[in-house]
């Protein structure tokens, strides 16, 4: 799945590069296709297939250029015409209305959260919870009750609920504005939520983090161990954790989301002197807190 997954990623770069505007892809997995949902205003004309299979092929040579870690090999860096199917749609777009409609701005992973307008820790992941839409952050944050957007504009969130010991590090605030499935992956670049890692399918893969402090997402980590009790500077027991190799989170990245692709898959805790990255899988956050990660699905936001 995640072959198909990073496949149909690409497929979405490739029609960037061939100059559209709106458009879907994913992995159909009933029909082992990757399909594209492309609206185009009424009169234009369809795109040729062999154009769009050279153009989502160049995309997979480059990926197997880079020797990434996530390397397609096989099959799956071939893309054929029977690999994708096209769905033209007619109107002048956007294909997908978000629906943050404050002036103000939405709440998700990957931003500022302020204890009265000091930079503190990093949101994590937006959560549908018993108080209402929120998000999540790391327990040991204290204080906060901020919220900086995006662009700039700060707005209030209010406390809810903690777990900081053996059941994780993690906290669930409510906001003023708007939670959306959303998360940086860097300073101007976001992603829709669309799945998340259960904790007992981390240990041995590959996990990129960004912490808004550090302002770099990294990919170069491995899960190692999950499970895991940390006691640092005598405090208290914290368990339920992962640990993941290479971590370069520095002082404000707290909180901020362990992902890959679209999935979420954690919320920092803290690294050791051996650059060692810990984080509270999201499975275990969501039966800490009571919450549930939101999700986008890949037709509907």
């Amino acid at each position: 799945m995640a072959d198909h997954q990073r496949r149909a990623e690409l497929t979405a770069y490739a029609l960037e590069d061939l100059g559209y505007q709106n458009f879907i892809t994913f992995f159909d997995v009933s029909n082992e296709v990757i399909q594209i949902e492309l609206q185009m205003p009424e009169g234009s004309p369809q795109p040729e297939m062999a154009g769009l299979v050279e153009a989502v092929q160049t995309r997979l040579q480059a990926e197997q250029n880079q020797g990434v870690v996530s390397q397609l090999q096989g099959r799956a860096a071939i893309i054929e015409t029977r690999d994708l199917k096209l769905t033209m749609l007619t109107g002048s777009g956007p294909i997908v209305e978000k629906q943050c409609m404050s002036e103000i701005g939405c709440a998700r992973g990957g931003n500022w959260l302020h204890d009265d307008g000091v930079r503190e820790c990093t949101s994590g992941w937006s959560v549908s919870g018993p108080a209402g839409d929120g998000i999540i952050t790391a327990g040991h944050c204290t204080g906060l009750n901020q919220f900086e957007e995006g662009r700039g504009n700060i707005f209030s969130m209010n406390y809810q609920y903690q777990e900081y010991g053996l059941g994780g590090d993690v906290e669930y605030h409510t906001t003023a504005e708007e939670e959306v499935p959303e998360f940086f992956i860097e300073e101007s670049a976001m992603r829709l939520v669309v799945d998340i890692k259960t904790t007992n399918s981390m240990v041995g893969n590959s996990v990129c983090f960004y912490g808004r402090s550090s302002n770099t997402r990294t990919c170069n980590h491995v899960v190692e161990d999950v499970g895991v009790t940390v006691k640092a500077n005598n405090e208290v027991l914290v368990g339920n954790l992962a640990r993941a190799s290479n971590s370069s989170a520095i002082g404000g990245d707290s909180g901020g989301g362990w992902s890959m692709y679209n999935s979420a898959w954690g919320v920092h805790h803290g690294i050791d002197a051996s650059s060692n990255g810990y984080f509270t899988p999201v499975e275990e956050a969501q039966n800490a807190l009571g919450v549930t990660i939101k999700l986008c699905d890949a037709s509907h936001c």
